[in-house]
């Protein structure tokens, strides 16, 4: 093998730009993951599906149908046919109206709005689960955004995170505590699970967030210095108004590194950094410490 001259030359971040298309996923693919979904359904002997999201957790639902709630809860009936039924609080309404991106039925449900809201015309959820065609008999699978196994139960399916409320009146429905299950596995077993493989459109998006994430820790990166506080660093990550999957990150000194906010501290010489930005799409992190060489690093870590 030749012997080849290696150089060791110093070189800038390349800049690779921001987007200026922003991808989506169309509404052809959504009802293409209704009817996915339904055949899995039939394959595990569900009659009825219910997706359950919050703020926090809604991405299952968000598969679905491209909504998300923003104050409120949600909830999905799918049965193996018909039009699927979307539950929504008062202020999801109108903002459903706009962005779901399956054929629907938009039920208003009151009890997932704000406390202090009105909760007096919407039907009670054991009717509209009657509607939906749910009686003694039928089998519910329950998604909200986790499934166990025997470390937490010696029968997982039993194991149920949405809330009990909502349970309660699903098995009362049925009349059968056991005919109501997780099916939290459909979108998130690591093998099957429906959201494990992404269309080529869906990693356009994720793209799309990841990479305005990284883009910011770039920005921050190039503007720590000694004196700037925490929170003075995050406004150099110019974040744009892109949906959060976290709160932002940047902490230093004695709190670094790990996930608090931002205070109103200066940063200083020798100081361990962390900071991170995620954005619906993806995250970028880093961490290490505020030194211009290596002998203003702590003497433990000095190579």
């Amino acid at each position: 093998m030749p012997v080849h001259d290696i150089e060791l030359t110093e070189i800038t971040v390349p800049d690779f730009g921001l987007p200026a298309m922003q991808p989506c996923v169309s509404g052809q693919e959504y009802t293409q993951r209704v009817a996915q979904v339904r055949a899995r359904m039939v394959e595990e002997g569900l009659t009825h599906l219910i997706v359950y999201g919050d703020r926090e957790h809604f991405v299952n639902l968000m598969y679905l149908t491209g909504f998300d709630p923003r104050f409120e809860e949600a909830m999905l009936i799918l049965g193996q046919t018909g039009r699927p039924r979307l539950l929504v609080g008062n202020e999801g309404f109108d903002y459903a109206q706009k962005v779901v991106e399956i054929e629907h039925t938009c039920t208003l449900y009151q009890s997932f709005s704000l406390l202090g809201q009105w909760r007096d015309t919407s039907s009670p959820l054991r009717m509209i689960l009657e509607d939906e065609g749910l009686e003694p008999g039928k089998r519910v699978g329950t998604v909200g955004w986790k499934s166990y196994d025997v470390r937490e139960n010696p029968h997982p399916p039993t194991c149920i995170e949405i809330p009990a409320y909502i349970v309660d009146v699903l098995r009362e429905a049925v009349g059968d505590r056991r005919a109501v299950t997780n099916a939290g596995d459909l979108f998130t077993h690591p093998e099957t699970g429906f959201r494990i493989t992404n269309s080529a459109d869906q990693l356009a998006v994720f793209e799309f967030g990841a990479t305005f994430a990284s883009q910011g820790i770039r920005n921050m990166t190039e503007q720590v210095e000694p004196g700037k506080t925490e929170l003075a660093i995050v406004e150099e990550a110019r974040l744009n108004g892109l949906p959060l999957s976290c709160h932002p990150v940047v902490n230093a000194g004695p709190r670094a590194p790990q996930l608090g906010s931002p205070r109103l501290r200066a940063v200083e010489i020798g100081d361990p950094f962390m900071m991170a930005i995620g954005l619906w799409g993806g995250l970028s992190a880093r961490a290490g410490f505020v030194v211009h060489d290596e002998s203003e690093l702590p003497i433990s870590i000095q190579d």
